[in-house]
């Protein structure tokens, strides 16, 4: 599955966004009929008890919102191959606000239709969402859905593999990383190279169980966005005049509200990981060793580091990424 993607992101930009567009309508169907036929036989409310018989509602808390911040997770990464979307003011605004609707849909009915007609929820395990159909509407269902569930995994990391390769190619761009990091494909211009790393890194995380990767992916992600809110302020104050097509609302005030939610939920993660079970803080600890790398990282890069990137050059560094003809 990862060096299947790997192939379709070396095609472009172009070919990753028909595979989601593919991706979304066979994913998008059995979910759709397992809440409507599912619908017709529900036997009690879907919330009902509200949290597992051996464990407190803290613990619960704790891996529920973890997963709940990995589902929505990722609006900001988009960002990353702004350049090889045609029209991104208009468009990007545009498709969140379809998405997010769409995707809380998309989570709450089948699962509120699969909790309703299910006694056993307790002891739903990762995937369990195929079992489910198949005893709530049929086993066609059930077949279905875990076609659907394979193919939404994939697409899911299809769409990150695109998005996470611009990021050690930017920071080869700066002089962050080794500049053989920066080579393109001669035919598609697409960054095979970083593309190759992530494939690489990615394959190491395949060791791990999927709860453990939910809870450290959140907490390194939540740390990421806060410390993008930090440079986000820092411009705002050091160059209010620098040129932003994408800008949160309400001024100053807006911008604090939006950092202190971040802020708030990733602490709320933090303490409900540490006190939960499961050796909760051996994730809490990889997250913090992976996170010291950073640091560790642009030290040595500065101290091998000639030339420095000019630091007023406007966004639109990606829009040499790509041909013209091979953007969204």
């Amino acid at each position: 599955m990862i060096y299947s993607s790997l192939a379709i992101n070396l095609l472009g930009a172009r070919s990753v966004g028909r595979s989601a567009v593919l991706a979304f309508a066979v994913v998008t169907l059995p979910f759709l009929l397992l809440t409507a036929l599912g619908a017709l036989k529900v036997q009690h409310v879907p919330w009902h008890p509200w949290t597992l018989g051996n464990q407190g509602w803290y613990q619960s808390v704790g891996l529920g919102l973890a997963v709940v911040m990995w589902n929505y997770l990722g609006w900001d990464n988009v960002s990353t191959f702004a350049g090889e979307v045609e029209r991104p003011k208009r468009n990007y605004p545009l498709a969140m606000m379809i998405s997010v609707p769409l995707v809380t849909l998309l989570y709450l009915l089948p699962i509120g239709v699969g909790l309703a007609n299910t006694q056993n929820w307790r002891e739903w395990q990762t995937g369990d969402i195929t079992r489910v159909a198949a005893q709530v509407v049929g086993p066609w269902l059930g077949t279905m859905m875990s076609l659907a569930v394979m193919f939404s995994v994939w697409s899911l990391f299809n769409s990150q593999l695109f998005y996470t390769s611009r990021l050690p190619f930017t920071m080869a761009e700066d002089g962050l990383l080794p500049r053989c990091i920066t080579r393109q494909h001669r035919r598609w211009g697409t960054p095979y190279v970083a593309l190759l790393l992530c494939t690489l890194i990615y394959s190491l995380f395949t060791w791990l169980d999927f709860k453990k990767l939910v809870v450290i992916d959140v907490l390194i992600y939540s740390i990421a966005l806060l410390l993008e809110y930090a440079a986000l302020i820092k411009l705002r104050r050091q160059k209010p005049y620098f040129p932003r097509p994408f800008k949160i609302p309400g001024g100053w005030p807006g911008l604090i509200l939006a950092t202190c939610v971040v802020a708030v939920f990733t602490l709320a993660c933090l303490i409900f990981t540490l006190i939960g079970q499961n050796e909760s803080w051996r994730q809490a600890a990889i997250t913090a060793g992976m996170l010291l790398t950073g640091p560790v990282v642009y030290w040595i890069s500065a101290k091998f580091r000639k030339d420095s990137p000019p630091g007023d050059v406007p966004p639109g560094w990606l829009q040499s990424l790509t041909r013209p003809a091979d953007r969204i």
